[in-house]
């Protein structure tokens, strides 16, 4: 039963300090089926943070319930004014890794900033899955251009999507919970010596 107890005083610890899939960007207005193109978007996070762990998807219903990755997602910290078959030799913060489950996947080391504006542009064409239109995109814009070798323009709206990621807890609650880890295991290993 102490042993139970132990445990269950750990994973509330764990959980208390770490945070796990949290929503930084989403967008639901739209309700058409793209017919194709190529498209980015740019958005604000919120306060908190900051977040690693990235995970970014399109939705293909307006629902906004099916995850949607194709191609390469790339990460800029400014607009990108480019063609979409010139992404990957572009000046691009960070790209994706793969793509799980329907978002794109990017690298742990990748950590996006409270507060800050970011620009996601994406080397694939979306036909005819990506969902689009609605309202404005809370604090930023859509991209769009119809073929790889034209230049993105800025667009009103642009498609749903969702960006996710795990809060980074600072360093004074990462000692924090490791002393008091390190407390519960010294008082568990007394006990047993007893």
């Amino acid at each position: 039963m102490k042993r139970r107890l132990f445990y269950a005083v750990i994973l509330v610890l764990v959980m208390s300090v770490c945070s796990f899939g949290d929503t930084i960007g989403l967008q639901t207005d739209g309700n058409l089926q793209s017919v194709g193109g190529f498209y980015g978007f740019a958005f604000t996070t919120p306060s908190g943070g900051p977040w690693n762990n990235i995970f970014v998807n399109y939705f293909s219903d307006s629902g906004s319930t099916t995850p949607f990755a194709q191609g390469n997602l790339f990460l800029f910290n400014s607009v990108y004014t480019g063609t979409p078959e010139d992404l990957a030799a572009s000046a691009y913060s960070a790209q994706s890794t793969g793509i799980l489950g329907g978002q794109w996947d990017f690298s742990d080391s990748v950590v996006l900033q409270a507060s800050t504006q970011y620009f996601f542009y994406s080397d694939a064409d979306t036909a005819p899955r990506a969902i689009y239109g609605g309202a404005a995109i809370p604090n930023g814009w859509g991209f769009w251009t119809s073929s790889s070798t034209t230049l993105f323009n800025q667009t009103g709206t642009g498609s749903n999507f969702l960006v996710e990621g795990d809060v980074i807890p600072e360093p004074g609650t990462l000692i924090l919970l490791s002393t008091g880890l390190g407390a519960l295991g010294l008082a568990a290993y007394r006990r047993r010596k007893k």
